[in-house]
């Protein structure tokens, strides 16, 4: 009967060590991310936060406005958004151009905060150069994933979110887009 008993416990042991390391590791990886990016020499790559981890942080992103921080993460997979956001890695157009830098985050966690942001406001963003450029939103949209369009310019901040932001679960096929430009750019040049 003892046996019986411990095989019990034994069983029920393994079945809550699978949640019990989900818990550890979204509470945890918040404070590692933040202390890889923080051992990085400016302009070279920031360490893995985690031996597993499947992404490093590459950047910081953060709304001066509302008091936040966010340590973005690269290569935009489901896996990496559960951490942070992430940024997708820039992609010519073909032209020879870069696209902006887009960001990319959950609508009920880590980017639920850009349902706050409105034009005029400020973004800082650092990247792996350690330079903290400071860029003024521009505009606040609402757009089908599909055919989604970001501005053809390399200045262009993108943040990108699920819609809409008070759905529960997965979302639809609606986005919530916000296009930031450098602060020190002409109005006339923001386009």
């Amino acid at each position: 009967m003892s046996a019986l008993a411990i095989l019990l416990v034994l069983a029920g042991a393994l079945t809550l060590w699978r949640p019990a390391m989900v818990w550890t590791k979204a509470w945890a990886a918040p404070s590692l991310i933040e202390r890889a990016w923080d051992s990085a020499a400016p302009g070279k790559p920031a360490p893995q936060p985690w031996p597993w981890a499947d992404g490093r942080p590459v950047a910081v992103l953060s709304a001066p406005d509302l008091g936040l921080v966010r340590y973005v993460l690269d290569g935009a997979s489901a896996r990496l958004l559960a951490f942070g956001p992430a940024r997708l890695s820039r992609a010519g157009n073909g032209s020879g151009t870069a696209k902006a830098t887009m960001l990319f985050g959950q609508h009920d966690t880590h980017f639920k905060f850009l349902r706050k942001l409105t034009p005029g406001m400020t973004l800082h963003y650092t990247g792996p150069d350690r330079l903290r450029r400071r860029f003024t939103i521009a505009t606040t949209r609402i757009a089908e994933a599909r055919t989604l369009s970001v501005p053809d310019d390399r200045d262009a901040l993108v943040l990108i979110t699920g819609w809409p932001f008070d759905a529960n679960g997965l979302v639809g096929p609606k986005r919530f887009v916000v296009t930031a430009w450098p602060a020190n750019r002409p109005v006339a040049q923001r386009k």
